[in-house]
């Protein structure tokens, strides 16, 4: 999107609270499967420029499927890297209240004053891949983890850490 001089083009870039839960199946000791529900959280934005409110909050959520692939245990046998690459079906839902900043949703010849409420929902099925490593202690397990979903518009991505449980 193209920003005439001298406006401000709003990115909502957020950090915050997530979470996901993880079922997972590693039938080969380097072959693995994993299924993830994932709520990326509820990002929020209220800010003033030129003296003009914009408040905005989204909210991200949705499942995954991963075929994960685990390095061979060299040199600690308790230690696991992996890479993970799957699927993720992501549901969004944007809100976001404008009074009266330029309305530049395309390249801007005309610049319309056009304060609102605006709400978006979507779904989109994406590419998600990521990397992690774990130690593993008994049935218990301590993970840490980077996973990242491949949408037009924005890449959502989650750093977790855990706890597994193996039976």
């Amino acid at each position: 999107m193209l920003t005439p001089p001298g406006l401000t083009r709003y990115d909502f870039d957020q950090r915050h609270a997530a979470w996901q839960v993880v079922l997972g199946v590693q039938p080969l000791p380097w072959l693995g499967a994993e299924l993830a529900y994932l709520d990326l959280g509820h990002p929020h934005v209220n800010t003033t420029a030129r003296g003009l409110p914009l408040v905005a909050d989204a909210e991200v959520r949705g499942e995954a499927a991963f075929v994960v692939a685990h390095l061979p245990n060299v040199p600690l046998p308790r230690l696991h890297v992996y890479g993970k690459l799957g699927v993720a079906h992501l549901r969004t839902t944007a809100n976001a209240t404008d009074v009266g900043h330029p309305d530049c949703t395309q390249v801007c010849t005309d610049i319309a004053w056009i304060p609102g409420t605006y709400r978006l929902d979507a779904t989109s099925t994406d590419l998600a891949y990521g990397a992690g490593v774990q130690l593993k202690l008994a049935a218990l397990g301590v993970r840490l983890e980077y996973e990242r979903v491949s949408v037009r518009g924005g890449d959502p991505d989650l750093l977790s850490a855990g706890v597994t449980w193996r039976f």
